[in-house]
């Protein structure tokens, strides 16, 4: 996966095939305006066994990739066995979370911060 910004405004994450196939994701790019991120995290989120999968995979301690549905939140992930996680909340977007693992999460809360604090 990749992650970018595009013109300022945008957040992108960019799929691979594979990383697309494992979250039953149609789309190779999820593009996210940075006033619609509330907020941004690199703590470990929480997982409920309560949560519905629909559609993607989740083996527990390897992947877990998809939108799940957890108390009437819709999620978006794409995590796997890397603790570095990066959370955003959104509003006014398919998913009212979206949680990934990138290698250098802290720089990206970081400048992904800065830009809402900029656009704020």
């Amino acid at each position: 996966m990749n992650i970018s910004f595009v013109v300022q405004n945008n957040l992108q994450i960019e799929w691979e095939l594979c990383e697309q196939v494992l979250a039953v994701n149609t789309h190779k790019t999820m593009i996210i305006p940075i006033n619609h991120i509330r907020s941004v995290s690199t703590e470990k989120p929480v997982s409920s066994c309560l949560e519905i999968r629909s559609p993607g995979i989740a083996i527990p301690g390897v992947i877990k990739a998809g939108t799940f549905y957890n108390h009437h939140i819709k999620e978006f992930w794409y995590v796997n066995k890397n603790q570095n996680y990066l959370t955003l909340e959104l509003t006014d977007e398919p998913w009212q979370r979206v949680i990934i693992t990138i290698d250098d999460n802290q720089d990206w809360a970081e400048q992904i911060n800065q830009r809402l604090l900029i656009n704020r």
